[in-house]
C-alpha cells in the first residue's frame, strides 16, 4: 500500500448527494482504494464490516474521487478513512 500525506490528497471533492444518516455518522469509515496510474478509483472496498450495502453511498461518492496521478505506478493501493463534521448551512457558527 502506498502512503497518503494529507497534501496528496485531492484539493476538491465531489459533493456527496446521498443521505447522512444517523448511522453513516455514527464513527468514521475506512477503505481500501485501488487507484490506476491517473488516480482514478478503479475498486473500492470496504473495511469496516458494515451491513451489507451501508457503505454502497460512500464507495459509489469515492468512485467519482480523482486522486493525484502517479504515472509510474500502473496501479496502486492506498488507504481512505471518511467522516462526516455538521456545519451550518452558511458556514458560519458550525457546531
Amino acid at each position: 500500500m502506498s502512503a497518503v500525506t494529507a497534501a496528496a490528497m485531492p484539493a476538491t471533492l465531489p459533493a456527496f448527494e446521498g443521505e447522512v444518516g444517523e448511522k453513516m455518522t455514527a464513527e468514521p469509515w475506512h477503505f481500501l482504494v485501488r487507484l490506476d496510474a491517473a488516480g482514478n478509483v478503479m475498486d473500492c472496498v470496504s473495511l469496516a464490516g458494515e451491513a451489507e450495502g451501508d457503505a454502497a453511498p460512500l464507495e459509489a461518492w469515492l468512485r467519482r474521487v480523482s486522486f493525484n496521478p502517479e504515472p509510474k505506478k500502473p496501479s496502486r493501493w492506498i488507504a481512505v478513512g471518511v467522516g462526516f463534521t455538521n456545519q451550518a448551512a452558511d458556514g458560519r457558527d458550525a457546531r
